[in-house]
């Protein structure tokens, strides 16, 4: 999980997203799933709006494959 910390805040870093999030955690839905059977998840959240339309662009094309990363949009509009 670090590695792609490190990834992820590099995206960050690199492209001046003051109001981007790194995001972590699981997708176990029920309480007695065994640790090797959840699903683990890291994340880059950008705003969606004007301002950062350029660096959803840019992640897309320069940091999507190199590193493995899925599009994803979130529900609720902000990110």
């Amino acid at each position: 999980m670090g590695l792609y910390q490190q990834q992820l805040t590099a995206i960050k870093t690199s492209l001046s997203l003051p109001g981007a999030m790194v995001i972590t955690g699981t997708l176990d839905i029920v309480p007695v799933t065994s640790y090797a059977r959840m699903l683990m998840y890291i994340g880059i959240l950008v705003p969606a709006t004007q301002t950062y339309d350029m660096a959803h662009l840019q992640i897309q094309l320069s940091f999507q494959e190199p590193f493995g990363l899925l599009t994803k949009q979130v529900a609720g509009g902000t990110y």
